[in-house]
């Protein structure tokens, strides 16, 4: 499970996620949330699934709205935003959870995340 991978045995995998700032915590969610719907000249930005996707998992990650939980929030958001349109993750959690890091550290920028989700996601079959 991705939240065992991220955090020891002591700590609590899922925390209650508390905005951070309040109510400034609350915007930058709602903005990431945004991400992919983000249009310019009537045009979206992010055009493909995958560059919608990484959009929205390197804004959740590094804007950091909630106080803890912003990378496991960040991947279960990404999840969910695949399952939607029929894609989902196709790698190990240790693979998922390098990769969250690594937004994280700021070693993977949104066109890089975009490139990952391309070689690691797949359509979703019943």
């Amino acid at each position: 499970m991705l939240a065992s991978e991220l955090y020891s045995p002591e700590s609590d995998p899922m925390p209650a996620f508390l905005y951070l700032g309040g109510e400034h915590g609350r915007a930058l969610l709602l903005s990431a949330l945004a991400q992919p719907e983000q249009t310019f000249g009537g045009e979206y930005l992010y055009r493909t699934i995958f560059n919608k996707g990484a959009a929205l998992v390197v804004s959740m990650i590094e804007d950091h709205p909630f106080v803890d939980g912003n990378k496991r929030m960040g991947i279960a958001t990404l999840s969910l935003f695949l399952l939607m349109n029929d894609y989902s993750i196709l790698t190990s959690d240790p693979e998922t959870v390098q990769f969250a890091l690594g937004i994280a550290r700021g070693d993977i920028d949104q066109h890089q995340a975009a490139s990952w989700l391309r070689k690691h996601t797949g359509l979703f079959t019943d």
